[in-house]
């Protein structure tokens, strides 16, 4: 096994205008730098650029930027890639620094797929499975190839008309409508889906299947541990730095563990009235990262807030019907919860760069017990599974990292 912290190599890195001749960059390249976030439906690259013969002056954005990167981590064979079939494109250029002697900037980049989001609209009606619309939309509209595609199934069907959104925005709208198919069952899922681009897909996927299917990789933090060796490729770098910890004030102001909801029903003109208990969906639809939930002793006996709201039932049919085969009111709050929910723990970490990571993973990391004495041996209740909210990688000539932000929404048991 290679090292994970070094090794990458460029090869290739051009920047292509409309007309003449690509610019080879390879050697101009500093630090190269990669994006993702959960809620972010595309990826970002920055690329620093510095050069001593004027040729960067010819860069603009708008310009296709093709790159080629080796990496130990990635399998054998394989290469990070975008060339003519899917390339990259400069959508700003910035830190600009320019003397007599040189000239230094940074280009952004983002998909083609993301550019074209901007200039296309959603218009048509869409019938049946979210997953088969959303595909649908990023197949037909967007053009985006079937092997860049990762579409989760939906068990829940919903018609709907694009109202001239953007696509990502319309799949956006969608993620906290989908309901997955869990255990085989239509009604054992709980509402909440993510959309968002990785290196090599555009995924559509749930929380509750998140879970359910954790990836092998486990990461763990050892204190006063050695230097950099191939049995460092999958230990926490830094000390692992909590930012939140349940917040129960936040929580409670999103009405999180119990809400009460009031919702207008705009087919038949009525108001029907929900209590939702956070509670009740743990176990029975929705899947913890942990097993262990987090809910005070008594807080959700009454609700802490109380929202309204107008019931989305979607499109009617040519027969002026809907279809919406579930309970609108109670998937409408337990979506809401469920999102809170997923947030509740946030931790960052670094660790040796691994191109197999991608957010919307659930990785396992282990955290040591504080040792009371010399025979308590164990993992602190902070260990467990976690979903990669966001990542950076970092390919540099000091090293090769990953950056994660992860989140969950219980705890492990204490060992």
């Amino acid at each position: 096994m290679a090292l994970f912290a070094s090794g990458h190599k460029i090869k290739e890195l051009l920047v292509v205008p409309e007309e003449g001749e690509p610019i080879d960059c390879r050697l101009q390249s500093g630090l190269i730098s990669y994006y993702e976030d959960v809620s972010d439906s595309s990826f970002h690259w920055e690329i620093d650029l510095a050069d001593t013969d004027g040729r960067l002056s010819f860069i603009r954005s708008g310009m296709s930027v093709f790159i080629t990167l080796e990496h130990p981590s990635l399998p054998k064979g394989e290469v990070i890639k975008f060339d003519e079939k899917y390339p990259l494109v400069i959508t700003n250029i910035k830190n600009i620094i320019s003397t007599a002697k040189k000239e230094a900037f940074t280009i952004q980049c983002e998909s083609k797929p993301a550019l074209d989001n901007q200039v296309t609209r959603v218009y048509h009606k869409y019938k049946g499975q979210i997953h088969s619309s959303i595909k649908k939309i990023l197949t037909e509209t967007l053009e985006i190839p079937q092997d860049r595609l990762e579409i989760e199934e939906t068990s829940n069907a919903y018609n709907f008309m694009g109202n001239y959104k953007r696509p990502f925005h319309a799949i956006g709208s969608l993620c906290p409508k989908s309901i997955p198919i869990v255990s085989n069952s239509k009604t054992a899922g709980s509402a909440g889906y993510f959309f968002h681009e990785t290196l090599t897909k555009f995924r559509f996927a749930s929380i509750d299947n998140a879970f359910n299917n954790p990836s092998g990789f486990e990461y763990r933090y050892e204190e006063g541990a050695e230097g950099y060796t191939e049995a460092s490729n999958f230990r926490i770098n830094n000390e692992p730095q909590w930012k939140t910890d349940h917040d129960i004030m936040a929580k409670l102001r999103r009405g999180q563990y119990k809400s009460t909801n009031w919702y207008f029903n705009i087919v038949d003109k009525k108001p029907e009235f929900l209590e939702y208990t956070f509670r009740d969906s743990i176990n029975k639809q929705m899947k913890l990262s942990n097993e262990v939930e987090n809910i005070p002793f008594e807080i959700d006996d009454r609700p802490s807030r109380i929202m309204l709201s107008t019931l989305d039932f979607g499109a009617l049919s040519s027969a002026g019907k809907l279809d919406t085969p579930q309970n609108q009111s109670y998937y409408q709050a337990q979506g809401a919860a469920r999102y809170a929910a997923l947030f509740s723990q946030s931790l960052n970490i670094t660790v040796p760069m691994n191109t197999g990571l991608h957010v919307g993973l659930v990785i396992k990391c282990t955290f040591p017990k504080i040792n009371m004495s010399k025979t308590d041996h164990g993992t602190a209740p902070q260990s467990g599974f976690y979903m990669i909210r966001k990542l950076s990688h970092k390919f540099s000539t000091g090293g090769d990292f990953t950056g994660l932000t992860l989140v969950r929404d219980s705890y492990s048991r204490l060992t």
